[in-house]
């Protein structure tokens, strides 16, 4: 029999994207931006600049600083427990161009874990070009665990269960079918109900 799938979100989900990303800005460009005043997706809307350049500084950040991303507490232990019971798939807004970057990244974190990686691209916005509910219904996902809150809500309208990291950047009103927790102990609480949240 095979298990069911769990759609990921990678950045600020399984690794800490914002604060690495957030100490390179800051240094290489000056700004004084901080984690707390990452109130928006649109990251160029924080930071000052067009959504062309925020896309540049993005892309120089993940070909030639990845190895600063670090993972988030408990997301490897996690993932050593899910992939017990799920097969376990990265679905990320990066675009296909830093998959070498990506691969390295989930490799170096997480190996011999995921099953596979699906990319999605990103518009100016930020969203998904392929929206990420879509890759879930491909990929017969029963949950997407994810940061950002519009991929939260596609996916529940989907009818796909969606868990949604609290974060800065989506304190949105509440979305129906989309639950929000703040550690992995919690999102394993609800995906092995067994296990107690801490």
């Amino acid at each position: 029999m095979s298990l069911p799938t769990l759609a990921l979100d990678l950045d600020d989900s399984l690794v800490d994207f914002q604060r690495a990303f957030l100490a390179y800005h800051n240094g290489r460009f000056g700004t004084a931006v901080t984690y707390e005043g990452i109130s928006s997706y649109s990251l160029h809307l924080v930071y000052g600049c067009t959504e062309d350049e925020m896309h540049l500084r993005c892309a120089e950040f993940h070909l030639h600083h990845s190895r600063e991303v670090e993972v988030l507490p408990d997301a490897a232990e996690a993932l050593s427990l899910l992939r017990e019971h799920y097969r376990l798939v990265v679905v990320t807004a990066r675009s296909d161009f830093l998959q070498e970057a990506t691969v390295s990244v989930i490799e170096r974190h997480f190996p011999g874990t995921i099953s596979a990686v699906r990319y999605t691209g990103r518009r100016d916005d930020g969203r998904a070009l392929v929206p990420k509910s879509q890759v879930c219904i491909e990929e017969e996902a029963v949950a997407l665990i994810d940061d950002a809150l519009h991929n939260a809500a596609d996916a529940a309208h989907a009818g796909i269960s969606a868990y949604l990291f609290d974060r800065p950047w989506n304190q949105e009103p509440p979305v129906r079918g989309v639950t929000r927790v703040s550690s992995w102990s919690e999102v394993l609480a609800h995906l092995l109900p067994t296990m107690p949240a801490r």
